[in-house]
């Protein structure tokens, strides 16, 4: 916390000087202006042509210096004044805030296993509170992460550069400040990427390439002839209406090509920047040297390439400017550019993709290693050979607020094995399911998890905690929970790594003579299959037959209720749940109770 308080103290009083200085450039321009304006006057009035000359060139050269100079310090302003929100929104995360983060709701799919019941998106959610990637590519990369399980040696390679970038918080700070200065997070890139896999209209039709040089000069030399020689403007006007011809012949396309690429371009400028940050580091775990060295290919860099490519786009994108339509006429600057940027697609497109997934793969890191250094009583997880490996040593919540977090000690390590949890309302086994399973999620997509330390083999987790009814489709909430169930049935068959499933207050919707016999038949079932996990439920019964067989463990929360006041330690124990609450609940609200 104190990195973060420091850090924003530093970069307020940096903001202070740069403003000042921001403001007196401002000053500085006016009076460069009023002098001109003076000079310009009385130059003007003694004649002298040749002393205006020298004015007019050294006011616009002053000019020029004087706007790169104040644009330049208006950048490093601003810049510093990221650096600032990114240190308050770290502590906001560390005080257990995630309101103002996105929410990363765009990236739920439907029927996925477990998204909607850890928490992985929405308000205060998984992805709010590791999400710092400022591009829509870099999210994409995280979002899918915290949805599919990594191979062991993909989730190593990750924790080496993630704990490589946790010891740089600096340069993660600068890189995600770096993207903050372009409006990209929301684009989308798609029809710029559709418009990579289309084929060149412009440069396979020699016509038109050889008309966007010829024509020109011919121009040229006809604006000279009519300066110099003469030459009447009739020719003029008909070398134009040649030159509207030719363009006529490629408006539609370029629009096209300005529609397409729009977006994108402020996509492309940022990653430029991100890239180029990401080139000029040297790294020490492989995976970050592996993204490094992607960017560079016979000796030039990505960075560069990337770069052009946006500078063409953005050159196209300006062209409603009148100044543009002017010269266009006679130089036939829409043929010239779109064929600069055919050409650039003729030469990178095959990189494209690649270049994109590996910045947004840094991004993705850079954001786990900074929710790794700013949670340092988080740890690493172990990645075990064996299936069926779980063992945890005081995990917690990472999305309860760090003074409020209760840990617990848990293992589970028997093929088919099944925890059966009871416990009075309120008790924690829900929260416990999801604390088991959120720090799952971290750990299988590289980051660390909040833990003092955890082993675990490779698991699809599988979650039915938040099953609810759908009117518009005339799903009752029970019918909703079978239909989740038999989503589990065809999980554990067709998976190739164990399921982890979490059953949550199994078959709530139905009475408590079907509740019992189904959810004795489902734990059957899956115990007789590739899986291991946990059944919670209020139904004893259950419980007390899942003592008399050797693949259930029983496993309780309790409460303790003195009087009016109910308290819960939320710690986890072996055995059926003997003490409930729910007299005393009923009780507090204000029904009579006999």
């Amino acid at each position: 916390m104190n990195f973060f308080k420091d850090n924003i103290n530093k970069y307020q009083e940096e903001d202070s000087r740069l403003s000042k200085l921001f403001n007196q450039i401002s000053t500085i321009r006016i009076v460069a202006f009023i002098i001109f304006l003076i000079l310009a006057v009385y130059v003007a009035d003694i004649p002298n042509a040749k002393l205006l000359g020298i004015v007019i060139i050294l006011f616009l050269i002053s000019f020029v210096i004087l706007v790169k100079w104040h644009n330049r310090v208006k950048h490093a302003r601003n810049h510093v004044r990221h650096l600032k929100k990114i240190n308050e929104d770290e502590i906001k995360r560390l005080e257990g805030d995630l309101s103002s983060f996105e929410e990363g709701t765009e990236f739920i799919t439907k029927d996925h296993y477990y998204a909607s019941d850890i928490d992985v998106f929405g308000r205060n959610s998984l992805f709010q509170l590791l999400n710092r990637c400022t591009t829509i590519t870099g999210k994409e990369k995280l979002a899918n992460w915290l949805l599919h399980p990594a191979e062991k040696a993909t989730i190593e390679g990750r924790q080496q550069a993630v704990l490589e970038l946790k010891e740089t918080p600096e340069f993660c700070q600068n890189l995600q400040a770096v993207g903050m200065h372009y409006d990209s997070d929301k684009v989308n890139i798609n029809p710029l990427m559709n418009w990579l896999e289309e084929p060149n209209i412009v440069r396979t039709n020699r016509t038109i390439v050889i008309a966007s040089y010829v024509l020109p000069t011919i121009t040229f030399g006809l604006l000279v002839g009519i300066g110099w020689f003469g030459v009447p403007l009739s020719f003029s006007l008909i070398i134009l209406i040649v030159n509207g011809f030719f363009l006529r012949r490629v408006f539609q396309y370029s629009l096209k090509l300005t529609e397409q690429t729009n977006e994108g371009v402020s996509t492309l400028s940022a990653i430029t920047q991100l890239v180029k940050q990401v080139e000029k580091t040297q790294y020490s775990s492989e995976l970050l040297t592996s993204i490094r060295d992607s960017f560079s290919d016979k000796g030039e860099l990505a960075s560069d390439r990337i770069g052009r490519l946006a500078k063409i786009l953005d050159f196209l994108n300006n062209r409603a400017n009148m100044l543009y339509a002017a010269v266009n006429f006679l130089l036939l600057l829409d043929i010239h550019i779109i064929s600069r940027a055919e050409k650039w697609k003729l030469d990178n497109k095959d990189h494209v993709k690649l270049w994109f997934d590996r910045i947004s793969e840094f991004e993705a890191l850079s954001s786990i290693g900074r929710f790794t250094h700013a949670n340092p009583d988080f740890n690493m997880p172990s990645i075990s050979e064996k299936d069926y490996t779980f063992k945890a040593v005081d995990v917690s919540h990472p999305l309860i607020k760090s003074h409020e977090r209760i840990g617990n000690d848990f293992e589970a390590t028997q093929q088919g094995g099944v925890m059966i949890v009871t416990g009075s309302n309120m008790s924690g086994k829900s929260t416990f399911l999801r604390t088991i399973g959120v720090n799952i999620i971290l750990g299988l997509a590289g980051a660390p998890v909040s833990a003092q330390s955890m082993k675990l083999s490779r698991i699809l987790l599988f979650t039915s905690m938040r099953t609810q009814d759908n009117l518009e489709e005339h799903i009752s909430s029970f019918y909703a929970e079978l239909k989740r169930i038999k989503q589990l049935l065809h999980a554990v068959k067709d998976s190739d790594i164990p399921v982890m499933y979490m059953l949550d207050e199994i078959l709530k919707g139905t009475n408590s003579h079907d509740r019992h016999k189904g959810g004795l038949a489902i734990v059957k079932q899956l115990h007789n299959s590739k899986s291991f996990g946990f059944v919670s439920t209020h139904d004893i019964e259950l419980g007390k037959e899942a003592e008399k067989m050797d693949y259930c463990t029983n496993y309780h929360f309790s409460s303790e209720v003195n009087g009016n006041e109910i308290s819960f330690d939320y710690k986890i124990s072996t055995g059926i749940c003997q003490s409930f609450n729910a007299t005393a609940l009923m009780r507090s609200i204000g029904i009579e109770m006999e």
